[in-house]
């Protein structure tokens, strides 16, 4: 007998709550590495807002959080690189 969550095509465990598919963890890691370079480069931030997303979307708990922290370090570096330039 199929599983309960094979009809609607999810993946869901038996409490609604989605179940991480392989590599979302990578992928966390790759956003968190991407915010802690956003201080000195731009790039990096943006990437690792990417990252966290793609990490979330996977089913990764700490994907939102390292895309959030991405943005905050992203404007950080950019606002330290305006100082320092100033």
């Amino acid at each position: 007998m199929p599983d309960a969550n094979e009809d609607r095509g999810t993946d869901l465990d038996h409490d609604g709550v989605a179940v991480p598919t392989s590599g979302a963890r990578a992928w966390a890691v790759a956003g968190a590495v991407g915010a802690v370079a956003a201080i000195w480069f731009v790039l990096p931030g943006v990437l690792g807002m990417v990252a966290g997303s793609v990490a979330h979307l996977k089913g990764d708990r700490w994907g939102m959080p390292v895309a959030v922290v991405s943005a905050v370090t992203t404007i950080a570096g950019m606002a330290l690189v305006f100082w320092v330039r100033g």
